[in-house]
């Protein structure tokens, strides 16, 4: 189990184009890197301050929900020794799952509040095994950061039709 095939089980899970529309329900980005803002001290694209995985509903609730993928115990302890690096994303978010291929990865009291957890099941998709809460009125996004999930969705879309597309050209 790697990152790349949990990243392909969000895709899945979050594609879903209605019949007689004309466009996805959720915009997908991968990788969104926390651009630099003075007041936060970090440089832009500072490796420990990336979301692994965001979409946003474009049917009507506008929720953006982020997403951290873990793929192995070690990897999730990591993550709970600096929480700080998820909130960093986080506290845009309307939504927040911690995405791991095993439910065993993560114990049901390390759950950090505010955080839901999807796992694989045996079938092979994601199933929401704790839903995270509702944020109503996350820290709205500045530009830089607009700027650089916008990015991040444009590069996650072509990637996306490279993948359908075999011998497509990139244009990002």
């Amino acid at each position: 189990m790697n990152e790349a095939y949990m990243m392909e089980l969000l895709r899945q899970r979050y594609t879903r184009i209605r019949r007689g529309t004309d466009a996805d329900r959720y915009v997908r980005a991968s990788h969104v890197r926390y651009p630099h803002d003075a007041s936060n001290g970090l440089s832009f694209g500072q490796a420990s301050r990336i979301a692994d995985y965001v979409v946003m509903d474009t049917y009507g609730t506008g929720e953006i929900i982020g997403h951290e993928v873990k793929v192995s115990r070690a990897d999730w302890l990591s993550e709970l020794r600096d929480s700080s690096k998820a909130e960093t994303w986080r506290q845009h978010c309307h939504r927040w799952y911690l995405v791991v291929p095993d439910v065993r990865i993560v114990h049901p009291e390390e759950l950090p509040d505010g955080w839901g957890l999807m796992a694989q099941t045996k079938a092979g998709p994601l199933r929401v095994r704790q839903n995270a809460p509702l944020v109503p009125d996350p820290t709205p996004l500045t530009t830089l950061q607009l700027a650089s999930l916008s990015r991040s969705l444009a590069k996650t879309r072509e990637r996306e039709l490279r993948a359908l597309e075999p011998g497509r050209e990139a244009h990002v």
